[in-house]
């Protein structure tokens, strides 16, 4: 049995230690039973928006294969998902759609703004193997809204649901064309949030209605995920959209994110009462303007930003998750560039004319480079003095991931015969990787 452990900690975003086993006093032992299981893992990715795009573009070709490294290699995050944005969001340069201004003829649908930076973006990612893509829109076309601009919300107008599905579905089409099939699709993205940048509301009837025109559009093997919104209301949107039989049957699962404060409850309600749903964490980020609206710059890199990320999918993972998605996959020096000031962190930043790794980016490490897709979630009791999930990968390697909040311990876990120690300061998060 080979054992390593990795723990991250203010000083040390990410480094190996050595494990105590012969240690023998332990705050609390923890059992690992490998036949325990619960939900199998999609993998870990981040967004492919326009301005994580356009900051790419300005990279030297050094500094371009070090984002990719970092994010997509087998020694970086390991990256094998990816989100994209169907027409802007508040993360573009600016507004933009794939259609031109006085047509709605699906012949004169066209990829061309992507293929400017985008594309050649998410290409260069894929020189370590091609990405599970989901794709999710914003906001329709401005000229199919009540409020007539793709911002501030408003609603797609009743004559509209049909030719909206066929676009969501051209852009599928166009996508697999240019070589980037799309595996997953949400027709909305937070259907409940009147944002100053591209929105559109929907109750969840409406949703369902999109659903289901989506689905007479688009090719059998993509699936549709509801919701793409917060965790708060997530359990009230399954019983919104579940409660029609055809709208369930055409959803897969349900997509959320995490600017909701901590209501993983709600979260693993849903997985108990769907059970055949998947549930897919598809967005999450620093927000800068909430930690300091005055001077959000001041904001970035700090080691809470990496608690937050290491908390939030441990506890989404215990709660019933499949995967994570990232936010943008590169940010310039202010956290943006975003039309509308909606600034925030990435994992990596262009700043002092530098690449710079925030701590973020080792959190999501933890994760993301030791669980594999496929792997499969094991039932763990939960620990008294630390959280924990376990993770049992297709090569037979067990991953332990730990947080502790509390005042320092030492715990020890029991697996294949073996009793491994760990200690943990307050603050401290670590992965445990055993492996035969």
């Amino acid at each position: 049995m080979k054992t390593k452990f990795i723990l991250s900690s203010p000083e040390h975003y990410f480094r190996t230690r050595l494990i105590g086993i012969n240690t023998s006093s332990y705050d609390e032992v923890i059992e690992i039973d490998p036949a325990k299981q619960r939900q199998v893992m999609q993998g870990f990715g981040g967004a492919f928006t326009d301005a994580a795009a356009h900051v790419y573009a300005t990279l030297s070709k050094k500094d371009k294969q070090k984002v990719i490294d970092l994010y997509f290699s087998p020694k970086g995050l390991g990256y094998t998902m990816g989100r994209m944005t169907i027409g802007s969001c508040d993360f573009s340069v600016g507004e933009y759609d794939y259609l031109p201004t006085n047509s709605d003829s699906m012949e004169d649908f066209s990829l061309a703004h992507d293929k400017i930076e985008i594309l050649p973006f998410l290409t260069d990612a894929e020189q370590y193997g091609k990405l599970r893509l989901i794709a999710a829109s914003w906001s329709p076309l401005a000229r199919w809204k009540d409020n007539q601009e793709k911002c501030h919300g408003g609603k797609l107008l009743p004559q509209c649901y049909d030719i909206y599905a066929e676009y969501l579905a051209k852009y599928v089409d166009a996508m697999k064309e240019e070589g980037h099939p799309i595996a997953m699709i949400t027709p909305q993205n937070e259907p409940e949030a009147i944002q100053t940048w591209e929105s559109c509301i929907y109750t969840p009837e409406e949703e369902g209605k999109l659903v289901l025109a989506l689905k007479q559009h688009l090719s059998p093997d993509v699936a549709i995920y509801g919701w793409d919104h917060n965790r708060d209301r997530l359990l009230d949107r399954c019983e919104g959209l579940f409660k029609d039989p055809h709208v369930e049957a055409a959803l897969t699962g349900i997509a959320y994110h995490w600017y909701d404060g901590k209501r993983w409850d709600l979260l693993a309600e849903a997985k108990r009462r769907y059970p055949d749903k998947h549930f897919l964490f598809t967005e999450g980020c620093v927000e800068l303007r909430v930690l300091d609206y005055n001077n959000p710059s001041a904001a970035i890199g700090r080691y809470h930003s990496a608690l937050r990320y290491f908390e939030n999918y441990l506890m989404d993972t215990r709660s019933g998750s499949e995967g994570f998605i990232d936010w943008n996959l590169l940010l310039d020096e202010k956290g943006g560039p975003n039309h509308v000031g909606n600034y925030c962190e990435a994992p990596i930043m262009w700043r002092n004319n530098q690449l710079s790794i925030q701590p973020s980016y080792y959190a999501i490490k933890h994760f993301s480079h030791f669980v594999r897709p496929g792997a499969v979630v094991l039932d763990i009791p939960n620990p008294k003095t630390i959280e924990v999930v376990g993770f049992l990968n297709l090569d037979g390697s067990i991953v332990i991931e730990m947080l502790n909040q509390g005042p320092a311990t030492t715990v020890a876990f029991q697996i294949h015969g073996n009793t491994i120690a760990c200690h943990l300061d307050q603050d401290n998060f670590g992965t445990l990787v055993v492996s035969k």
